[in-house]
C-alpha cells in the first residue's frame, strides 16, 4: 500500500514539513468547527494537505487520480499496524468519496467526524515520523553543526556572565566573605566565596570545589548594618554546630551535632545605627548541612533573613 523512500533530498523533506504543518493547522481547525459542514470542509483540506494537493478548489485536480500521491509521499506502513490500516481506510473512504469542489458542493460521504479526525491525525503522525527518518544527511549536519554552534555560544554567554557576576560579587561592597575549612578547626582552609544572604542549604553537596563532601567548616565575615538604635532579636537554625559573633561578642553558641528542627536559638542585643563587626561559624559533622540567620527589630519585617543590602564585606 505504501512505498518508504529511503532517499529525498533537503527541498522535498522541507516540502514536507511545510504540507505536514498546514495538515495540523486544518485538522486543528476541523476539530473546532462549528459545525459538521465546516469540520468535513477542514478534514478534507487536511486530507489534500497529506497527499500534497495545493488546492481543492480546482475542479481539474483529480482526487482519486491524485491519491497515488498519498502512497508516494514516504508515510510508511511497513509494519502493517491494524491501527494505521483502519486509519488509512477511513482517510481513503471519506477522500475518495468526496467532489473534487467541495468547496462549493460540500457533497461527502456519511461518516463518524471523530473517527476521520482521529485517523487524519494518526496518519500526520506516521507521515512526520517517516519523514523525520527520511531527513537527508546533509541537512542532519547542518542540524546538528547548527545545534552545536548554538550550545557553544550559550556556553560562552553563561562562562561570560558568571565571569562578570563573580567580579561583580567580589568588587561589590556588598555581601559577606565565606572561606571553608576541611575539618572543624578552622585550620586548613580549602576555599572562599561571597554570599548576599546569611542562609545557604548545602544538602549533601560540597559546599565548593576542593572541600570535602563531611567534615568541614565554615567562617562568615562582614559587617551588620543596623537600619536604626534598637532591640534586635537574632534566631539562627543550623545543621550541625552554629555560633554568631556580633562586635566580638559570642551571641549565641550552639556548637554541636544536631538536626534542623532542634537547632533554633534566639538572642537579642542593643544595636546603635550603623555598622557592627560580625562572624558566623558553622561547622558539618557528616550528612546534609543547612543554616539560616534570621533577625528582626529595627522596623524590619519579623524574622526576616538577614540579607543586603544590610551586608557588607569590611
Amino acid at each position: 500500500m505504501f512505498h518508504k523512500k529511503s532517499n529525498i533530498d533537503s527541498a522535498k523533506y522541507l516540502q514536507r514539513r511545510t504540507e505536514l504543518k498546514i495538515a495540523m493547522q486544518h485538522l486543528d481547525l476541523a476539530a473546532r468547527g462549528a459545525n459538521d459542514r465546516a469540520r468535513l470542509k477542514a478534514a478534507t483540506m487536511a486530507i489534500a494537505s497529506i497527499i500534497g494537493i495545493a488546492s481543492i478548489s480546482d475542479k481539474n485536480i483529480k482526487l482519486r487520480d491524485s491519491w497515488i500521491r498519498f502512497a508516494e509521499t514516504g508515510i510508511n506502513a511497513s509494519a502493517e499496524t491494524s491501527v494505521l490500516r483502519k486509519a488509512f481506510t477511513i482517510a481513503s473512504t471519506f477522500m475518495m468519496h468526496s467532489t473534487s469542489n467541495i468547496n462549493e458542493q460540500g457533497s461527502v460521504v456519511p461518516l463518524n467526524v471523530s473517527e476521520l479526525l482521529q485517523a487524519i491525525e494518526l496518519l500526520i503522525h506516521s507521515a512526520y515520523d517517516q519523514n523525520e527518518r527520511n531527513k537527508p544527511l546533509p541537512l542532519r549536519r547542518a542540524i546538528r553543526r547548527t545545534y552545536m554552534i548554538g550550545i557553544a555560544a550559550a556556553a560562552g554567554l553563561a562562562g561570560l556572565v558568571y565571569g562578570v557576576w563573580m567580579i561583580y560579587s567580589w568588587v561589590s561592597p556588598e555581601g559577606v566573605v565565606i572561606t571553608y575549612f576541611n575539618g572543624t578547626s578552622f585550620d586548613h582552609s580549602a576555599a572562599r566565596r561571597v554570599c548576599h544572604q546569611l542562609s545557604l542549604d548545602y544538602g549533601t553537596d560540597r559546599p565548593a570545589w576542593g572541600v570535602r563532601r563531611n567534615g568541614w567548616s565554615a567562617r562568615w565575615e562582614g559587617s551588620l548594618v543596623a537600619p536604626t538604635e534598637d532591640e534586635y532579636e537574632f534566631y539562627i537554625q543550623s545543621m550541625d554546630g552554629a555560633r554568631l559573633f556580633i562586635d566580638n561578642q559570642c551571641l549565641i553558641d550552639n556548637w554541636h551535632e544536631q538536626e534542623w528542627q532542634a537547632s533554633g536559638r534566639h538572642a537579642n542585643i542593643r544595636l546603635n545605627k550603623g555598622s557592627h563587626r560580625f562572624m558566623l561559624e558553622h561547622y558539618n559533622a557528616t550528612g546534609p548541612s543547612a543554616i539560616r540567620v534570621r533577625w528582626m527589630g529595627g522596623g524590619l519585617p519579623a524574622n526576616s533573613i538577614i540579607e543586603t543590602p544590610y551586608l557588607r564585606k569590611k
